[in-house]
């Protein structure tokens, strides 16, 4: 049975698939439609990253090769709209024709407020300090948003507002620095301009924190949103979204704190996702503690994304996509890949982790078996077809599955040969 999917999947690219130069593949082979799939990771993106996005798109390239699907990807204001009325898309552009041509869903997430909005008080200085403040202009706001999924529309369809909103104070993890009310009306702000700009697209509330970080947590945040009298926020958002850190009880508390707050206001129904969920790969004791190193950072994401999944959650994003060094000694070490691309170890639990997911055994079962070093769909010797030359392809078979490079084609081609 492996042999003969092996032979259709051949047969397929070489005949139908437009002609691919060597070292891509087509999105369709490598992954089934984004939207069954639940498994992303978050694309995190100093000013180098956004001056040139090189290490980015190769980045892309590589969780493309492990079935990712998804990818959230920031659109910073600032960046953005550096300038009042002067909007900048060069990197962004790149950066999602790059998701498009590998078969990724982007999710988009908007903010902060550009320093040039900020009604930060003078006295705040920082950048970086200032973007955590409310806009002085809500118009504004609303414009940058709706220039914004205006651009992208059909290309992007589905938007983040904020992250961690839940967070405060004056550290570099005091992510909202206003009222609850100021938040809400944030939230509608961007709500109704991402549906007058695309009616289609989907917006997320910003991923809450709900504990597990140096920022101060605001308890009440979340019943106070949805209860706002003015801009209550269950009106304006489509999908709830929450992160985590930390162990499986943690997630279960979560999920079912933000599920029981959703029903209170009558949104029970929202899908909810997890739009950070990661631990570092440090020798030193992380939370959980069992989980430290390279190995223990793999082992945690084997164990806690499937979790999540039978918990309800709709789709989970790894924190991060590679390491990062955004300023001085501010560096993240969350990645699947290190900040030279070196995949760690979590690059092939994940990988392995989708294979199973997308691609079920002969009896209809998940795959299991000793982690696999890279099995990618590889371009050979040009075949000739019809008077054309095509780009036959070579799907790897381990153990009767296809791996991520051709899961969805060789599950779909299982599926109608038993049909």
């Amino acid at each position: 049975m492996a042999r003969r999917l092996a032979v259709l999947v051949l047969l397929w690219t070489s005949c139908v698939l437009p002609a691919l130069a060597p070292g891509s593949a087509s999105a369709a082979v490598r992954h089934g439609r984004a939207a069954d799939n639940p498994y992303g990771a978050v694309l995190v993106m100093g000013v180098r990253e956004l001056r040139d996005p090189s290490v980015s798109l190769r980045a892309l390239e590589m969780a493309s090769q492990a079935g990712i699907g998804w990818l959230r990807l920031g659109f910073p204001w600032s960046w953005v709209e550096g300038t009042p009325g002067r909007f900048s898309w060069p990197v962004h552009d790149t950066l999602i024709a790059k998701a498009q041509s590998l078969g990724i869903e982007v999710m988009g997430s908007l903010g902060y407020t550009a320093v040039w909005a900020s009604s930060a008080p003078p006295e705040v200085t920082r950048a970086v300090d200032r973007e955590r403040y409310p806009p002085t202009d809500y118009e504004a706001w609303g414009r940058y948003v709706f220039q914004t999924v205006s651009r992208y529309k059909g290309r992007v369809r589905y938007w983040e507002v904020w992250n961690e909103p839940d967070l405060g104070g004056e550290g570099q993890f005091g992510f909202w620095r206003g009222t609850e009310s100021e938040f809400a009306r944030l939230l509608a702000v961007a709500y109704e301009s991402v549906k007058r700009a695309d009616p289609q697209a989907q917006v997320v509330i910003g991923g809450l924190s709900l504990g597990g970080s140096p920022g101060v947590l605001n308890e009440e945040f979340l019943p106070r949103i949805l209860n706002d009298p003015s801009y209550p926020a269950a009106r304006y958002f489509d999908i709830a979204a929450f992160h985590q850190y930390g162990s499986k009880e943690t997630a279960r508390q979560r999920i079912t704190y933000v599920k029981s707050e959703l029903e209170k206001v009558g949104a029970g129904q929202k899908p909810i996702w997890v739009t950070e969920v990661g631990i570092a790969s440090e020798p030193r004791p992380q939370d959980p503690p069992q989980y430290r190193g390279p190995e223990g950072q793999a082992r945690y994401l084997r164990e806690m994304l499937p979790y999540l999944l039978e918990l309800g959650a709709r789709k989970v994003f790894w924190f991060s996509l590679m390491d990062s060094t955004l300023s001085g000694a501010n560096t993240i070490s969350h990645g699947l890949l290190r900040e030279d691309l070196e995949p760690k170890p979590a690059y092939f639990a994940y990988r392995d982790l989708i294979a199973e997911t997308l691609a079920p055994g002969d009896e209809g079962e998940g795959a299991t078996g000793p982690a696999r070093e890279p099995a990618l769909l590889q371009p050979t010797a040009p075949v000739e077809t019809g008077g054309r030359v095509r780009w036959a392809l070579v799907a790897a078979v381990t153990g009767g599955t296809v791996l991520a490079a051709g899961a969805a084609l060789a599950w779909r081609l299982r599926r109608s040969a038993r049909a």
